[in-house]
């Protein structure tokens, strides 16, 4: 069974300060564990939890436990970008703007710039990861497919316990009409979308399609290959999409 999603950046200065804006970003989150080079949040007891560290890597690395994925996200040119008509924001502003509000990792996930993919491709990295862990399919039928944290025994039968708290989750997305990929950070706050939209007013964020209730999507000021996306949830009870029920009881388990 997969132990861990763990996101590599390469040792530098760009990446010093992306993972000093988690460190801020992930401390009122109870079960996010902060040290000087690592920061793991998630329940040992469940599988996977998330890691973000800085490595000897020459790019951003994720690791699933495959050699054949490490460099899932670094194919494509970083003079293209994801919906270019959002402001890229800086770093340090964000993280002033979100200090004391942020006590949730939702998920995080990779947005896959299709060009750059085959169909293939896409469907054997879904069944790898249907082999390792609790994955699947969005419902209503987007190419976003969601992997829960589980135990081994729920991995090899179901997961039936909704009252558990399974996060942060992993989210593979398809994104058929973009030349680089993304790597989204998910997570819940104490905001209404008014208050979000006043920190973050126009296009220094974006909404999508069906989702604008649920979230503003910000893109960091973030010089690497990839782009970085921080979806600010707004304030809501906990309701099936957290606990994971509507994921297993209404989409397809991928095997």
């Amino acid at each position: 069974m997969l132990e861990k999603v763990e996101y590599v950046f390469p040792r530098n200065t760009e990446n010093e300060k992306l993972f000093e804006f988690f460190s801020r970003l992930f401390k009122d989150v109870p079960y996010a564990n902060i040290n000087d080079d690592k920061i793991i949040v998630g329940f040992p007891e469940l599988k996977p939890i998330t890691i973000f560290r800085i490595g000897n890597t020459k790019n951003v690395q994720v690791d699933i436990d495959n050699p054949k994925y490490l460099d899932l996200m670094s194919r494509g040119s970083r003079k293209s970008r994801a919906y270019p008509e959002a402001r890229r924001l800086p770093i340090q502003e964000v993280a002033d703007k979100l200090a004391g509000h942020v006590f949730r990792l939702d998920h995080t996930g990779i947005d896959l710039a299709m060009s750059l993919y085959s169909t293939k491709e896409w469907g054997d990295l879904l069944e790898y990861l249907g082999s390792v862990g609790n994955i699947y399919n969005y419902p209503t039928g987007e190419p976003w497919p969601f992997m829960l944290p589980a135990t081994e025994k729920e991995h090899a039968d179901e997961i039936i316990d909704f009252s558990v708290i399974r996060e942060p989750r992993f989210e593979p997305v398809r994104e058929d009409d973009q030349d680089i990929s993304t790597l989204h950070i998910d997570i819940g706050t104490d905001l209404s979308k008014e208050e979000v939209e006043a920190l973050f007013p126009g296009d220094k964020g974006i909404y999508f399609n069906s989702l604008e209730n649920i979230y503003k999507a910000i893109y960091l000021d973030y010089d690497g290959e990839i782009e970085v996306r921080l979806d600010i949830r707004f304030k809501s009870p906990r309701g099936d999409f957290a606990s994971g029920k509507w994921l297993v009881e209404e989409g397809d388990r991928i095997k």
